[in-house]
């Protein structure tokens, strides 16, 4: 972590073929347990951990880089020519199941040590578009103030909650039940879910939000680029982030959108 972390050069090859080897010989031996409890007996399958482990060190490599020459390099350096096939299968998967998780290591560092890159990302969810264009505006803005009419709490709430598909965070603006457009409110963080279904269960609501319960809300401007963002809902996972402009709400921004986006466009791209 120290050797990766460091803004200059450092390996993270051989750390991965180590990874990726002992993953591999793992799901051998996975494998060979399964089929003794199964069929009673082992068979060739036990013969064949230096092959599984060979393939897990080229397919984790390979995912990890986002580079499809570790096969080569692997096929090369142990003479495994037997084994080309299923280091290409292996490797192919494993760089596509990469690519909807997260960015290369050579990307996220890059971002990461704030280093001048010259090429463009090559995972799916490409990085320089503004996050504008995949977030998510259909979101029901939580007032402060509540006020002290019980029935217009609780149809407040179950308003919001019963809003789909079903946040796990609202945002929570200034103001109170009567404002008309909440939308040119100052954004004051997010609220979890659960904590408004509580107060729907209560029969005496409280009369609005505590600031001590709100979250605090990850602003980011329109033009953010997707990767920035991305890489932003990776180091707080669970976490939204939330489209403003002037303080005030724009939209936000969620993983499962990046997702979305990033899938919408593949599709869009092979029509």
């Amino acid at each position: 972590m120290f050797a990766l972390s460091i803004p200059i050069p450092s390996g993270c090859i051989a750390p991965c073929y180590v990874i990726g080897a002992f993953l591999g010989r793992a799901w051998s031996h996975s494998l060979c347990l399964l089929q003794f409890q199964v069929w009673g007996y082992v068979g060739g399958l036990a013969q064949m951990h230096p092959d599984f482990a060979l393939i897990g060190a080229t397919a984790f490599t390979a995912a990890v880089c986002r580079s499809f020459a570790v096969v080569v390099a692997v096929a090369e350096l142990t003479g495994s020519s037997r084994l080309m096939m299923p280091f290409c299968f292996a490797s192919f998967v494993a760089v596509a199941v990469a690519n909807l998780v997260a960015p290369s290591i050579f990307e996220a560092a890059a971002n990461t040590k704030s280093l001048p890159v010259l090429h463009q990302p090559r995972s799916l969810m490409e990085g320089w578009g503004p996050v504008s264009d995949v977030m998510v505006t259909e979101v029901p803005l939580v007032p402060e103030h509540w006020g002290e009419d019980s029935a217009k709490v609780k149809e407040l709430l179950s308003e919001v909650l019963a809003h789909q598909p079903a946040p796990m965070h609202f945002p929570v603006v200034l103001g109170g039940l009567d404002q008309e457009d909440r939308r040119s409110a100052p954004l004051l963080g997010y609220v979890p879910r659960a904590l408004l279904e509580a107060a729907l269960g209560q029969a005496q609501p409280p009369t609005g939000l505590e600031r001590d319960d709100l979250g605090v809300a990850e602003q980011i401007s329109g033009d953010t680029p997707v990767m920035d963002a991305r890489l932003r809902l990776v180091r707080r996972p669970g976490e939204d982030l939330y489209v403003t402009e002037g303080g005030c709400f724009l939209g936000v921004v969620t993983f499962s959108a990046l997702l979305d986006a990033a899938k919408a466009e593949e599709k869009r791209q092979r029509r």
